[in-house]
């Protein structure tokens, strides 16, 4: 579901099936830095769903056991809009063994088939509720991404943004030939714009120091932290030369220790290489 029109410059859209598969994930607890769980949040949605989605400790456990291979199923439903597309996604992927099908996605889906008439409804309410906002919301995102038009402008087209009703944690990228999806948390609040659009400049900026590690990215073996140090120096840079007046919410949103942290483990060497490249980033083409 796509909402542009020619005064916008970036494509907002929404997508009740990724949301659907999220708030199941925020059943599930996580010992790493994709855990969106909430049992706060999934309390209070039990009771207005009226339903609970059960999933089973053999599904929870097979996902925290196989992370690493099977976390192309937290990408794959932001680019499906059903549970057939998406398992057939899933499955035509070629990450998946056909144990990862039969132990994991297979039982997700069939979670989310028996929740989702009382989760479309609640979305539904939801979006609709969420209209007298949605303007202002796009508005003061196409006025941050013009501050940092020269960077976006070096990415190329295709950065399509997929609000979230579910999502309360980070957020999430998938790139395609064509382009990246990247999926946020709907802000619900003025005070939350600034951050929401930090954490799409963050999915964005993976695409481009990611592939300065030049390998597969993976949780258990550390190169996933290293992957998200580089991204908070570049941006750190990247705010910096574009945009300065940010820089002091940027440093507040991220943590000062933790951009320290990042910087020290780093080095000078690979401080001084993603400075460099955020500087050419920040030219226009």
């Amino acid at each position: 579901m796509s909402e542009t029109n020619p005064r916008q410059s970036l494509d907002f859209g929404y997508n009740r099936f990724a949301d659907l598969y999220y708030y199941l994930l925020a059943h599930v607890p996580l010992d790493n830095a994709a855990d969106v769980y909430d049992p706060e949040f999934t309390a209070e949605m039990a009771g207005s769903l009226g339903i609970h989605p059960l999933i089973p400790q053999r599904v929870t456990d097979y996902y925290r056991s196989h992370f690493d291979r099977v976390a192309i199923s937290c990408f794959i439903p932001l680019i499906t809009d059903n549970t057939r597309h998406c398992r057939e996604a899933l499955a035509a992927c070629g990450r998946l063994t056909d144990e990862d099908m039969e132990s994991f996605v297979n039982p997700m889906m069939e979670v989310c088939e028996r929740v989702a008439d009382p989760f479309y409804a609640w979305w539904e309410e939801t979006h609709r509720e969420a209209a007298q906002r949605k303007q202002k919301v796009y508005d003061c995102f196409n006025t941050l991404a013009g501050k940092f038009r020269p960077f976006l402008e070096h990415l190329g087209s295709g950065q399509k943004i997929q609000f979230s009703y579910t999502l309360r944690r980070n957020g999430r990228a998938f790139r395609q030939p064509g382009g990246v999806t990247v999926y946020l948390q709907f802000p619900e609040e003025d005070k939350e714009i600034a951050g929401c659009f930090l954490q799409f400049l963050h999915e964005c900026t993976h695409g481009v120091t990611d592939p300065l590690l030049d390998r597969m990215i993976l949780m258990e073996d550390g190169s996933h932290d290293l992957s998200e140090y580089q991204v908070l120096a570049f941006d750190d840079y990247l705010v910096r030369n574009l945009y300065p007046e940010l820089l002091d919410v940027y440093r507040k949103w991220i943590g000062e220790d933790l951009l320290s942290e990042s910087f020290r483990v780093l080095g000078d060497e690979g401080s001084a290489r993603l400075e460099k490249l955020a500087g050419e980033m920040s030219r226009i083409s």
